[in-house]
């Protein structure tokens, strides 16, 4: 649908870290529905967008007025940008295959 008919939600994410094994997907049309109840909602402007993935550490490539919102410990959305991000490795030797447990982004309190 997305490549044919374009982003049927711009709220929707897979709320997991982790894909699905194919025996979740045995009964997917169960959630046919769901994906025809999407709300179209709107896109994140650009600076939104780069708060929403980028670490703190890159608050510099923010517009100053937005920059505090990443680095000061009063800002309402500091939780979004944990110092100490818990990895699991699950099953992988290689540090750039382990999973990031990142929080997700509460839309709502992000803009």
């Amino acid at each position: 649908k997305y490549y044919y008919d374009g982003c049927p939600s711009w709220q929707f994410y897979f709320p997991f870290h982790y894909a699905p094994f194919a025996s979740d997907l045995q009964n997917i049309e169960r959630f046919a529905k769901d994906v025809k109840s999407f709300q179209l909602g709107k896109p994140f402007n650009p600076v939104e967008q780069l708060m929403a993935v980028l670490p703190s550490d890159s608050a510099h490539a923010i517009p100053k007025a937005a920059r505090w919102l990443m680095t000061d410990p009063e800002s309402p959305i500091i939780d979004f940008y944990p110092k100490d991000v818990p990895v699991d490795p699950n099953g992988k030797a290689m540090p750039w295959l382990w999973v990031v447990l990142l929080p997700f982004i509460d839309e709502d309190r992000l803009l």
